[in-house]
């Protein structure tokens, strides 16, 4: 955060030699308020608002400025009208460790209550496709903007406008596509959670909510659709009316969320597992040039390779699941272009993949509950390749059987349909 404070403040000579030095008018200094909720106890009662109203009220000297306002809202606006003023800018306004109020209370309700709805009235920041244009459109130059929405786009709370993570946006100068929010902090906790209850991975996408469940907060009975939603790892999709209740169907916001938060699952789940990035790298080679053998002795490979000693010492791997999570966040957590669950008319496909130009149809099974042979007769028998004909791209069929026992796969058929 202090890297990103220093170029509003105009110093140039911190910059020395890098790319960003000749891109700025480094003679204009824009006010800067930096909040910072990474200090303290937000586990105390009251806690949150007395820290930033000690924030505000130090900025506040320290630019020679006596702030009113008994609430932190209004004694920000108060401190951004004040140093607009004076200055005859914008005031950067800079958040760091945002959601800490709310993690760090999760083990104390009411606390955790007050700290997630304290914020509500402090900040609300976000960038629409407008703001993009009128204000970021230098930044865009020479990026594909269909990229850059998938990246970075997809925030909303009521499944109609959609918005960007504004940490990213202020990243495009650096010209690449990266987890750039999501490496600020892992999230550790939740991803303990999603292992400790057993929940699917690819479930993630597609949940159903209502109002009253994405705001509740009792940390001993808080719903899994509720911690990701006011953390930002799910948002709102889609808005649907049950004989007049709005229920939301939430999902991943973006390709950052979706295959970050499946590289770190994928890591609890498989222990330290070596070569992971090369199977990664693989495993995407594969898929595009539509080598069958390669992927069954790749997938095979990368199975084997958890080490025994990860499944001696952990319940995780018995709850049922297991191999389809891992499955699924092996394939989105190396970057392929992957869904879940598709319906179609003989029922829902476990897994979709396209990639360079093929797609691939999954289906799993466990081997001493189906029998051998049960996933690919499954995907024939019922037809789920034929909602994808009409889209002209090679259709793979692969069938893919688990054994509990062996704790590997026990069968690989795939054919083109």
């Amino acid at each position: 955060m202090d890297t990103l404070k220093r170029p509003f403040e105009g110093r140039p000579e911190l910059f020395k030699g890098l790319a960003i030095e000749p891109d700025l008018d480094w003679s204009v200094r824009y006010p800067v308020v930096r909040l910072d909720f990474g200090k303290g106890n937000l586990k105390r009662p009251g806690y949150l608002h007395a820290n930033v109203m000690s924030q505000l009220d130090r900025i506040g000297r320290e630019s020679g400025l006596e702030l009113r306002y008994d609430t932190a809202p209004d004694r920000l606006n108060d401190l951004i009208r004040a140093l607009n003023g004076r200055c005859g800018q914008r005031v950067v306004i800079l958040v760091d460790e945002y959601d800490k109020p709310l993690l760090d209370a999760l083990e104390q309700p009411e606390i955790g209550s007050e700290n997630r709805d304290g914020p509500r009235g402090l900040y609300a920041v976000s960038y629409t496709e407008r703001d993009l244009d009128a204000v970021f459109a230098d930044r865009l130059e020479g990026l594909d903007r269909e990229d850059v929405r998938d990246w970075h786009h997809g925030y909303s709370w009521g499944g109609d406008e959609r918005v960007y993570n504004p940490f990213d946006v202020l990243l495009l100068d650096e010209r690449e596509y990266k987890n750039w929010w999501f490496e600020t902090g892992t999230p550790t906790f939740l991803v303990e959670m999603l292992v400790e209850r057993g929940i699917h991975a690819a479930t993630l996408e597609g949940m159903l909510a209502s109002d009253r469940l994405l705001s509740s907060f009792d940390v001993g009975l808080i719903a899994t659709e509720a911690l990701l939603f006011q953390t930002g790892y799910v948002t709102v999709l889609a808005e649907e009316d049950l004989e007049g209740t709005p229920i939301y169907r939430l999902g991943y916001p973006n390709r950052e969320v979706r295959q970050s938060l499946n590289e770190c699952l994928l890591d609890r789940l498989t222990g330290d597992m070596p070569g992971r990035l090369e199977h990664g790298v693989r495993l995407g080679q594969l898929l595009r040039a539509g080598d069958l053998t390669g992927l069954e002795r790749q997938i095979r490979g990368f199975f084997a390779s958890i080490p025994y000693q990860w499944h001696a010492r952990n319940e995780t791997a018995r709850f049922e699941g297991y191999y389809a999570s891992v499955f699924y966040s092996y394939f989105t957590g190396a970057g392929s272009d992957t869904r879940v669950e598709e319906s179609v008319n003989g029922g829902r496909l476990d897994m979709a993949v396209r990639a360079g130009g093929r797609l691939y149809l999954f289906k799993f099974k466990v081997v001493e509950r189906a029998g051998p042979g049960a996933a690919l007769a499954q995907l024939k028998e019922r037809g789920y390749a034929d909602k994808y004909r009409h889209l002209g791209e090679p259709v793979h069929l692969v069938g893919v059987e688990f054994s509990e026992k062996d704790r590997n796969v026990a069968g690989f058929e795939a054919e083109l349909a």
